[in-house]
């Protein structure tokens, strides 16, 4: 009845072993999956959407930049091939603000930053690029009055982008800082693994301890016995 007993004890000590490192280990693996989870997402923002977008912004401003080069360049020498980067550029700059414009729609907190930029390309275009193709260039037909006036128009251009490009850098900032805060929530479930596995190895030593205890009872026993019986029998 002794041994009984004690074997009943150790089996539910194994009983309960197995619980609560299959539990320790699920909870864990869990927890793990889940911190990888957001970092993964954070990081796939980054590279699907925020990059994507501050490409597309840095765009913008090449396409206006190299509008505003051409024809600069063809007011004063009145070569039409500078016009060619010109019309190039407005062509560009059609797909990379419908790119960024697709982004905007999707956070809100951009979307009055970019509506900005684009009256501001709009503005430089209708207000003073547009109208200047129109009249004749070369030594003879530079204004620098209007040259100026062409100057403030471009100068709101580059404002509103780099306003643009300043929440675009808050938003990588914050995704960065996101997807690195989740490092010490996912040392931290592997150290929980690590002790969980010392925990249990300890506890399975100790029940098998509890094990092999009861049986070297038992071997004695048999060997006192079987002496018994080697005793009488001589």
């Amino acid at each position: 009845m002794r041994l009984e007993g004690r074997f009943s004890d150790v089996t539910t000590q194994v009983r309960l072993l197995v619980a609560g490192s299959v539990v320790l280990v699920a909870i864990a693996g869990i927890a793990g999956v889940a911190g990888v989870a957001v970092a993964i997402a954070t990081v796939n923002r980054l590279t699907d959407e925020l990059v994507p977008a501050a490409d597309a912004n840095a765009a913008v401003l090449q396409d206006m930049t190299d509008a505003e080069t051409g024809l600069r360049g063809w007011v004063v020498t009145d070569d039409r091939t500078f016009l060619q980067p010109y019309q190039q550029a407005r062509t560009s700059l059609v797909a990379d603000q419908r790119q960024l414009r697709e982004y905007a729609e999707k956070h809100p907190q951009l979307q009055s930053e970019v509506r900005e930029q684009e009256a501001a390309v709009r503005d430089w275009f209708d207000a003073y690029a547009v109208p200047r193709v129109r009249d004749p260039a070369g030594p003879g037909h530079i204004s620098h009055q209007r040259l100026l006036f062409g100057k403030s128009k471009f100068d709101r251009v580059r404002t509103a982008n780099a306003a643009v490009q300043g929440e675009l850098n808050r938003a990588v900032n914050h995704a960065k800082l996101s997807a690195f805060s989740e490092l010490p929530w996912i040392v931290f479930v592997l150290l929980l693994v690590a002790v969980a596995g010392a925990v249990a190895s300890l506890f399975a030593r100790r029940v098998a301890h509890r094990i092999t205890e009861p049986l070297v009872d038992m071997e004695r026993t048999v060997d006192r016995l079987a002496a018994g019986r080697h005793r009488r029998a001589a």
